[in-house]
């Protein structure tokens, strides 16, 4: 059993979330104040293992979209800026998890990158 409770690993996912989205667009934090989360409402002791599948599950899902927001973008600005493209919202990634380059930039890239 994890010694987080799900409440502590869910404001977790959204710092980290928000950390990576600042990141990606170029934002510098100064501080953790400046993370937007929203607050812990409830306190919870401890959660069920099925909570905390589901909640790994989403972490696992919420970083995979990250990955491909931010792999988007590098190969974007790297081969693709020739091409008109206006990059989807992150939640459209958590939503499909694939690139969503078009299939024009895609070609560009080569297999091997490096």
């Amino acid at each position: 059993m994890s010694p987080w409770s799900l409440t502590e690993v869910k404001l977790f996912d959204k710092i980290l979330t928000a950390i990576v989205l600042a990141s990606a667009s170029g934002e510098e934090i100064q501080n953790i104040e400046e993370i937007p989360v929203e607050e812990a409402t409830e306190v919870e002791e401890s959660a069920t293992v099925e909570e905390m599948q589901d909640t790994t599950s989403d972490m696992a899902r919420n970083m995979r979209a990250l990955e491909l927001f931010i792999a988007d973008e590098m190969n974007y600005e790297k081969y693709c800026k020739s091409i008109s493209w206006q990059q989807p919202e992150i939640d459209i990634y958590k939503e499909k998890l694939e690139s969503q380059l078009p299939e024009e930039c895609r070609a560009k890239i080569p297999l091997d990158p490096q």
